[in-house]
């Protein structure tokens, strides 16, 4: 992945990384919220305010007629305000307006650069990033987005036969090559 990434082929590419942690599993969306982080530029340190002005700025460069995406970017975000009307909405419909946006913003960008969004330790994710990856998957054969998600042997999916859908396995390292990573390391 790390020779795919920074190959001359995806250098005016956009990439987009985000990884799962095994102590993360009940935070929804933790791999997509680095995702969005990452592509609207926000510093931990930026304030509500400020997260909301580079949402709304970069949608509306993006995209103006999809300014309907800000409010549930900013629930994702934890900057949403008290009365913004998205906070209504009963919790069906918030999932679906979420991965609307999502979508809408990752499909949008897409069509300015193509896109590579890198997902790690998948099997370590959340259902809501799950159900997010889900439907992703059936826009991206038509989109310039390729997605990259990495997982364990044993995790299980249901991505075999759908279409734009690749699985490259990566054997294990083997003992002697693992102690000569080990090595290369501990110089």
């Amino acid at each position: 992945m790390h020779e795919f990434l920074r190959s001359a082929k995806t250098q005016t590419w956009r990439v987009l990384e985000g990884r799962s942690q095994s102590y993360e599993r009940a935070a929804s969306y933790r791999p997509i919220i680095e995702l969005l982080r990452s592509y609207f530029e926000l510093d931990t340190l930026d304030p509500a305010s400020r997260v909301s002005e580079k949402i709304a700025a970069t949608i509306r460069e993006l995209d103006p007629a999809i300014t309907d995406v800000v409010a549930p970017i900013l629930s994702l975000l934890d900057v949403l305000p008290s009365d913004d009307p998205f906070r209504a909405l009963d919790a069906r419909e918030r999932h679906e307006q979420v991965v609307g946006a999502l979508t809408h913003v990752f499909l949008a960008e897409s069509e300015r650069q193509p896109l590579v969004l890198v997902l790690e330790n998948l099997q370590w994710v959340d259902s809501e990033t799950r159900a997010f990856l889900d439907s992703l998957l059936d826009q991206v054969p038509t989109a310039r987005i390729v997605l990259i998600v990495d997982y364990r042997p044993e995790y299980e999916h249901d991505w075999a036969g759908r279409s734009g859908f690749n699985h490259l396995p990566i054997e294990p390292l083997s003992p002697p090559a693992t102690d000569e990573l080990l090595r290369g390391i501990a110089r």
